[in-house]
């Protein structure tokens, strides 16, 4: 087993999300027009290694989930003298292309030899390693060759593609809410893949890759599952590649839903301290700021480019434009996360989103909260929170650098989730009618304090789930055959009737004026008279509109009446739309509204 030059096992509970004072960050756009990608330099002012470090993070819903301790991982490298470089692949993230550009593995493996030329590029640093996690391992084993790579770290590595794609179909069934999938894509919560680009994944096995540039070698397997690394350790004895394994915890906390993910410190200080021992930590030079102006990212007709905003510039966002010049009257879009997800959205719906309304004229501005993404937190500040207290302040500080930059005063805030939360609070807490509208996709609550639970949400979405459920023959069959639990059915229904009855009891004293209704209704009767409209779209398989009912059913009814509620249903989708057909329809249907608010002012 390999030498640590520090104490992994170190007890280690950090809370805070900006630790380290010592290292910077420098958003970059790279690499040639049109297939342009997004990334982060981690550097330290003091001083840097010679040697260069690049992350591949893992794709798909592997790449949202892991983005976080990405993050931590190139702060923790820079911080020990590396600077660090983590980027998205071409349709991946915030870069450009789709998913059904074609030869998606080919050209993300062209993709780390772009990256680490412009780390070399950009910081000076003499040598490159590479850090793949997952899938990314599989593509920066593929790479390190072709980029000169002398150190390579893999992570969980995929050896075998067909496993991997044996994997992801397995999640996808299990995910599948129809019996027929008539598309021929693979779609794995919210990512599609194309038959070419699963073919590709699937033809891909590392035991037959040579690495005539490579010295070391680390692979860290996961502590809670067998490995299937030994193979491919026998093929760099082969090679002479000098190589340690090490079990390491923590990989099953940190692939999660993003608001439960859990950042593995051990495994990180394991990689810092392998780094150290290796490259003998003898390549040392004056620090450098990056080099290089960060220019616009251009697709077909819109272009992007980073912002920071905040005194501290803590807060980080992408703006997307179109290239045609419209009247500063226009709204600008600005998307709040979904959860703990950072700016891209689930599945990158915000970034599929801020595009297709680009292309319709609308300026867009998708940005992390304080403390999630990669928006930087004060020092008080807890991370991966999606309900922090600070987010309507952090909200008014975005539309006022907009403001001033943009030279736009008013402002339509769209978010799926707590961003949907957000969203509400916001419109309903600021004063000068700069918000003229609120879009609220699958909102789960209306009302949060802290130590609050969304066991309202989720038992309306157990509700739905029932509601669908009986409408099967499949489903009468197992209640005439007493197969249905009822002991686990019959709480749900109980809970459902009372909290619908009292929504109705509510509903009659408010139109008797015998009450003035709950805060949610206060809160609807105040958007109201500041004129800011609610726009509610909600998949068929959530329970959106009935929390809203069972919160604020009298003014609900009121507002939609009078049109300051409009509401949107998308079939055939769940709570993050994680179908691409769902997408689609959400999509179309929001440019829809869009055109139709842009006809009307």
């Amino acid at each position: 087993m390999m030498e640590i030059c520090a104490n992994p096992n170190e007890s280690r509970v950090p809370t805070l999300e900006w630790a380290s004072e010592v290292v910077s960050r420098y958003p970059i756009i790279f690499g040639a027009e049109g297939s342009q990608m997004f990334g982060w330099i981690h550097t330290r002012v003091e001083s840097v290694a010679g040697a260069g470090v690049l992350i591949c993070s893992p794709i798909g819903i592997e790449y949202i989930q892991s983005h976080r301790s990405v993050r931590h991982l190139a702060d923790q490298l820079a911080e020990a003298g590396f600077p660090t470089m983590r980027f998205d692949y071409p349709g991946c993230g915030d870069s450009a292309q789709t998913e059904f550009d074609d030869d998606r593995v080919a050209t993300w493996v062209k993709s780390i030899e772009i990256a680490a030329t412009t780390l070399r590029e950009r910081t000076g640093c003499s040598k490159v390693a590479l850090v793949g996690i997952r899938f990314g391992a599989s593509l920066a084993s593929l790479a390190a060759s072709r980029v000169g790579a002398e150190w390579l770290v893999l992570w969980n590595p995929v050896i075998n593609g067909r496993h991997y794609v044996r994997e992801m179909r397995a999640l996808a069934m299990a995910a599948r809410h129809r019996a027929v999938q008539e598309s021929d894509l693979l779609e794995v919560a919210g990512f599609a893949y194309t038959p070419q680009t699963v073919l590709d994944i699937a033809a891909i096995d590392l035991l037959s890759l040579e690495f005539p540039t490579l010295s070391e070698a680390l692979i860290l397997e996961r502590d809670d599952l067998a490995s299937d690394s030994a193979n491919f350790t026998s093929n760099l004895d082969r090679q002479g590649v000098r190589h340690e394994v090490v079990r390491v915890p923590g990989y099953a906390n940190m692939m999660t839903e993003a608001q439960y993910s859990e950042v593995p410190w051990k495994a990180l200080d394991v990689i810092v301290a392998w780094f150290k021992c290796a490259t003998g930590h003898g390549f040392r030079q004056r620090g450098v700021v990056p080099n290089g102006l960060v220019v616009p990212l251009r697709l077909r007709g819109i272009y992007e480019e980073p912002l920071r905003l905040g005194l501290s510039e803590q807060l980080f966002g992408v703006i997307c434009r179109p290239d045609i010049q419209v009247g500063l009257e226009q709204p600008i879009i600005v998307f709040l996360n979904p959860g703990s997800v950072h700016h891209v959205g689930s599945g990158q719906l915000y970034v599929k989103l801020a595009r297709a309304i680009a292309l319709d004229g609308f300026t867009s501005f998708r940005f992390d909260l304080a403390a999630l993404g990669d928006s930087a937190a004060g020092k008080q500040v807890y991370e991966n929170h999606p309900y922090p207290p600070s987010a309507v302040n952090d909200l008014l500080v975005v539309l006022d650098g907009l403001k001033r930059g943009l030279h736009r005063s008013k402002f339509i805030l769209v978010g799926l989730c707590s961003g949907a939360y957000h969203a509400f609070r916001a419109a309903i807490e600021q004063d000068n009618r700069e918000i003229v509208e609120v879009i609220l996709i699958n909102p789960l609550t209306f009302r949060w304090v802290e130590g609050a639970t969304l066991a309202t949400g989720e038992h309306f979405m157990e509700a739905v789930r029932y509601r669908r459920s009986i409408s099967t023959f499949k489903t009468w069959g197992k209640f005439l055959r007493m197969e249905m639990d009822l002991r686990r059915i019959a709480p749900v229904i109980f809970r459902h009737m009372f909290l619908v009855t009292r929504s109705y009891v509510i509903w009659l004293a408010e139109r008797l004026g015998l009450s003035a209704g709950g805060v949610v209704s206060q809160d609807l009767r105040k958007l109201y008279k500041l004129g800011t409209r609610m726009v509610l779209f909600i998949a068929s398989r959530d329970p959106g509109l009935d929390i809203l009912m069972a919160e604020a059913r009298h003014a609900a009814r009121v507002a939609i009446r009078r049109g300051s509620i409009l509401v949107y249903s998308i079939p055939d989708a769940d709570h993050t739309f994680s179908s691409y057909e769902a997408r689609c329809r959400l999509i179309e249907q929001m440019r829809v509204h869009l055109h139709s608010f842009k006809l009307e002012k």
